[in-house]
């Protein structure tokens, strides 16, 4: 522990004294972090009689890599990728060495575990956020179908029997004979008649183009999530079952 200590002490005081010379910022070096989330590669040497296995190991190296990108993509907390780097990438490797000494070609079946185990995890992640979308989809196209027609309002006129001018104008009329008398409940009838109004109904609100695209937006969206929910179960069994195998390995050669 010590001796990993002053070697990184030694790495940033070399590193810091080096920069000091070079002027551009973004050609300044930098020393990786191993405590960060990435796996740092090797570099081969000219006639190195191990390049083989360092090319292999820095490929297994580079996926697990790639999948991290993956996983910040996809919104997996930092934390969980972290304990998944420790549980079966640090304390794995540890293992391996109390057990079978040193044996670098276990490396990149001992990585390959850790990126199964990723991969599962960002599944879940993934699950879960699709979940969330198909919600939040379907409250965005039921708001869309609401908007057209929640402002609206049906205007309905009180019906009147009668206008004040036609009151006032039948009570300036003077009686004149009682045939005419007579004519009138027959003429006040027909007034009444004539002075309703039929109520004033604002016409039927048209679709939206929104609104009519909806039964096919969301038939198509739900094919989608389906296909996708069987890719994913496809894959979280796939990495399942390559857990269990590289369980059952590590057990065999215990046994043996």
């Amino acid at each position: 522990m010590k001796q990993e200590d002053f070697v990184d002490e030694v790495k940033h005081f070399y590193t810091d004294l080096i920069n000091l010379l070079v002027k551009d910022d973004k050609e300044k070096l930098h020393v990786f972090d191993s405590s960060g989330l990435y796996l740092a590669t090797k570099k081969i040497g000219k006639n190195n009689p191990k390049a083989k296995q360092i090319q292999t190991d820095n490929e297994m190296r580079m996926r697990w890599n790639c999948e991290v990108d993956r996983a910040i993509v996809s919104g997996v907390p930092e934390t969980e990728m972290q304990q998944i780097k420790k549980k079966y990438i640090t304390y794995r490797i540890r293992e391996s060495v109390d057990i079978f000494g040193s044996q670098p070609e276990r490396l990149g079946s001992i990585i390959m575990t850790a990126v199964t185990a990723l991969a599962l995890l960002i599944s879940k992640v993934l699950d879960k956020a699709r979940e969330l979308s198909a919600k939040f989809f379907e409250k965005e196209l039921l708001q869309s179908i609401a908007e057209p027609s929640g402002g609206r309002t049906v205007e309905i006129i009180p019906q009147t029997d009668k206008t004040p001018k036609q009151e006032h104008s039948r009570l300036k009329e003077p009686a004149a004979n009682p045939s005419a008398q007579k004519q009138e409940p027959q003429h006040k009838t027909q007034t009444k008649e004539t002075n309703q109004e039929t109520p004033k109904i604002l016409p039927k609100p048209a679709m939206s183009a929104e609104a009519a695209a909806y039964p096919k937006l969301l038939k198509i969206y739900k094919e989608l999530n389906r296909q996708n929910g069987i890719i994913f179960d496809a894959e979280r069994a796939r990495n399942a079952l390559e857990l269990e195998r590289d369980s059952l390995k590590g057990l065999a050669k215990l046994t043996n």
